[in-house]
């Protein structure tokens, strides 16, 4: 029969694209492979949901309350270890997949023992200077050692398949008996640097990433901005990565978190200074909002 393969689709407020998404998935080629999808949404209007579901066979849905991405990513592992899957496929409802995308994933994972995660090359499609179109590759890397003083992305030039700590968490696979031995992901980083984060949980239990190039994926929401220094991107964004940066300097050891906290907080109080006087007092807010909610340990779901 070959491998069981669960498709996760985590899924937030936007029927259209969760539609589009799901036309993607049904055209991936299965390869005699067992494939079923699971659309993990945390708070679509229920007519609209069911709407959008109802014109594909065979989707399963969870409802649950907003726990954010990694809510969603979990409740997908809860659902693929409970019924025996080998695999489950990570594909967030504003990434476009390949038909290819299986194929690419899965035999890399098979093939290599302490392997639990395999990611692909994460495309964000932004506007440059011009007003032309640019592309931004966050294909995954390195976490580095004591406090991350070496963490470094592999080149996203990169054409082989590659070991790393971490892989973008838009679109992965993951080996489920891993999971069912090291258990969920973290739900207080809600969303942002959770892939960071598990990449260190599968360090310290002896596993790795892969990364596959050849493989690649535009999401689309990632194409608004681009990293916790970026002119772009709304306030949530902002208050989930300040937020959630200071977290997993925490999670690495309390030595690496007094490392990093002069950095931080100048960095911080900079940022939140300079997104105001540009006109984005909301995004300097969020800023100072993330700051106090780590030290709150206000994690999880935040004021956006």
């Amino acid at each position: 029969m070959g491998e069981r393969i669960l498709v996760c689709i985590p899924s937030y407020r936007n029927p259209e694209r969760l539609k589009e998404c799901l036309g993607l998935i049904r055209s991936i080629d299965r390869r005699n492979r067992t494939v079923e999808t699971l659309v993990v949404d945390s708070g679509t209007n229920p007519a609209e949901l069911h709407e959008a579901i109802g014109r594909f066979e065979g989707v399963a849905l969870v409802t649950m309350e907003n726990r954010g991405y990694v809510g969603c990513v979990n409740a997908g592992l809860r659902r693929a270890i409970e019924n025996g899957f080998d695999y489950m496929l990570v594909v967030t409802d504003d990434s476009r997949v390949e038909s290819g995308i299986l194929d690419g994933l899965i035999p890399p994972l098979a093939a290599d023992e302490r392997a639990a995660i395999c990611g692909c090359k994460v495309m964000h499609l932004s506007k440059d200077g011009a007003g032309g179109v640019k592309t931004v590759v966050m294909p995954g890397g390195f976490l580095g050692h004591w406090a991350f003083p070496k963490s470094r992305n592999l080149p996203e030039d990169s054409t082989e398949l590659a070991e790393c700590d971490w892989v973008n968490g838009a679109v992965f696979a993951l080996k489920v008996r891993v999971f069912r031995e090291l258990g969920p992901l973290d739900e207080s980083f809600f969303m942002y640097f959770d892939e960071l984060d598990l990449g260190l949980k599968l360090k310290r239990a002896g596993y790795h990433a892969l990364y596959n190039p050849r493989v690649s994926v535009v999401h689309e929401s990632g194409s608004g901005f681009y990293g916790i220094t970026s002119g772009k991107g709304g306030a949530y964004a902002r208050y989930y990565l300040t937020r959630n940066v200071a977290l997993l300097y925490y999670k690495t050891s309390i030595a690496s978190l007094l490392y990093f906290m002069p950095y931080y907080l100048f960095i911080s109080a900079l940022r939140s200074a300079v997104l105001t006087l540009r006109g984005r007092p909301d995004c300097g807010l969020a800023v100072l909002r993330g700051v106090k909610d780590f030290f709150a340990w206000n994690l999880g779901r935040g004021p956006y």
